[in-house]
């Protein structure tokens, strides 16, 4: 049985489309990025994610809302207090934060002296900023519209949280010493808005079966070698003669 477009009952075009969207988004995205940058980091996948998000957003948060407010008929309104400006800085946080760590953490070469505060940076704005300042949306959850709220306010925490989760484990837990096997030293080598970006043996192949990255200040050569290694970063900041 059909309707008088000749479309089974169930079948959704927009819906089908809609999906095939956010599949894309989500192949895509970390596709380029490894295309562009030869390697798929926190920030990527965190990107993909928002972007994930937001188009599912678009696509269905429209006729979501038109259900919740219909839940929400007839309960009290929640009145305002002085830390919902919080909820300001939340939101900025998810597009900003992510940003600003990326920018530190590719922008300055992160060596033994300054990796403390580059990544105390980043894991504050992605990672403490963002899960303090969604604590007051959450009495906004209420019964009827409680789904849809959580999903909201956990991605767009997750998105900063996910990029920072590396900086705040090294900052938690600090570098440690490693014995390794050095296999192949790797260039940088990509070409971004037609400007060629070149560094010599920037990644560290291991026997174990990592790939890290290294501090220019430190030289590394084929074999066995004692490394101190930034584990969430994945980044090697010095190296014992």
């Amino acid at each position: 049985m059909s309707d008088h477009h000749g479309r089974a009952p169930g079948h959704e075009p927009g819906r089908a489309n809609g999906l095939f969207g956010l599949a894309l988004i989500a192949v895509g995205m970390p596709a380029l990025f490894w295309l562009g940058f030869g390697r798929v980091d926190g920030f990527a996948i965190g990107f993909t994610a928002f972007l994930v998000m937001l188009a599912a957003a678009v696509e269905y948060l429209p006729a979501a809302a038109d259900k919740a407010e219909k839940r929400l008929e007839g309960q009290a309104p929640i009145p305002p207090r002085w830390f919902d400006r919080l909820g300001v800085v939340w939101l900025l946080a998810i597009p900003l934060a992510p940003a600003l760590s990326w920018m530190l953490r590719n922008g300055i070469d992160i060596d033994r002296d300054n990796w403390r505060w580059v990544l105390g940076l980043s894991a504050f704005s992605c990672v403490a900023l963002p899960l303090v300042c969604v604590l007051p949306l959450l009495r906004y959850v209420r019964r009827g519209t409680a789904g849809i709220a959580l999903t909201i306010l956990a991605a767009g925490t997750g998105f900063p949280v996910v990029t920072g989760a590396a900086s705040a484990y090294d900052v938690i837990f600090g570098p440690e010493w490693q014995a390794v096997e050095i296999v192949r030293l790797r260039d940088l080598d990509y070409t971004y808005r037609g400007t060629r970006v070149q560094a010599d043996a920037v990644f560290v192949e291991l026997a174990d079966g990592r790939t890290l990255s290294r501090s220019v200040a430190t030289s590394l050569p084929l074999g066995a070698a004692r490394v101190l290694v930034l584990r969430g970063f994945g980044r090697i900041i010095d190296v014992q003669p």
